[in-house]
């Protein structure tokens, strides 16, 4: 796989390298998709926590009209 990154990504994965946080550039995207993909599924539990209050609270609401 081939991927094109902006100089300013570019310098600061290598700056990241330089600095020993990271031995390659692709450990280093490696580890930013790593981090994505735990907020991704961190953001959909909050999402489905959210729906979940939602749907009491309509069943709450549903509940006292009858």
């Amino acid at each position: 796989m081939e991927i094109s990154l902006s100089s300013d990504n570019e310098q600061f994965l290598k700056s990241q390298i330089s600095a020993g946080i990271y031995k390659t550039i692709s450990e280093a995207v490696n580890a930013a998709i790593n981090i994505i993909i735990a907020e991704t599924a961190v953001s959909q539990k909050r999402i489905d926590k959210f729906n979940k209050e939602i749907e009491i609270g309509i069943e709450a609401e549903i509940g006292r009209a009858h």
